[in-house]
C-alpha cells in the first residue's frame, strides 16, 4: 500500500512539472503575429551577411515602407468591415458593395505597388550574390502558408 502511495506522489509531481513546463513554453515561447522591423532586419543581416552600412540602409527602407503601408492596411481593414456590415442588411445595397469593392481593389493595388518598390529598394542595397540569395528567400516566404501566393506566369 505504501508503495502505491509513493508511486502516486511521483506521478503527481511529474504532472505538476509537465504542467509548469507547458505553461512556461506557452508564456515564453515564440509569439505569433507580424514580425517586428528589428526582427526582419536581423533576419536579413544574418541571412545576407549585410555590412553595418547595409543594415542601416535596410532599417531606413523598411521603416519607410511600414510608414507608407500601415495606413493603407488600416484603411483596407476598415473597408472590409464596412463591406461586411453592408452585407448584413436584408436588402444589400449593391451600389455600396460595388463602391467598397472598388476601393478595396485600389488599396490592394497601392499595397502591391508599394511592395514592388520596397523589394526593389532592398535589392539595390545588396551586392549581386546577396541579391540572388534575397530573391530565393523572398519567394520562399511568398510560398509559405498564410503568405501571399507566388506570382503566376502567364500562359501565352
Amino acid at each position: 500500500m505504501e508503495n502505491l502511495s509513493i508511486s502516486r506522489n511521483w506521478f503527481t509531481v511529474g504532472l505538476v512539472l509537465l504542467n509548469l513546463a507547458l505553461m512556461g513554453f506557452l508564456f515564453f515561447g515564440k509569439k505569433q503575429g507580424p514580425p517586428q522591423p528589428n526582427d526582419i532586419i536581423q533576419l536579413w543581416r544574418h541571412e545576407l551577411k549585410l555590412s553595418p552600412e547595409q543594415v542601416a540602409e535596410f532599417r531606413e527602407i523598411i521603416g519607410e515602407h511600414r510608414r507608407k503601408t500601415e495606413p493603407l492596411q488600416q484603411a483596407q481593414m476598415e473597408n472590409r468591415r464596412a463591406l461586411l456590415h453592408a452585407a448584413e442588411t436584408p436588402n444589400t445595397d449593391t451600389a455600396l458593395v460595388a463602391l467598397l469593392t472598388a476601393e478595396s481593389g485600389e488599396l490592394h493595388r497601392e499595397l502591391d505597388e508599394g511592395l514592388v518598390h520596397h523589394y526593389r529598394d532592398l535589392l539595390n542595397v545588396c551586392n549581386p550574390q546577396q541579391q540572388e540569395l534575397m530573391k530565393a528567400i523572398f519567394f520562399k516566404t511568398l510560398r509559405q502558408p498564410g503568405g501571399p501566393p507566388p506570382p503566376r506566369r502567364r500562359e501565352e
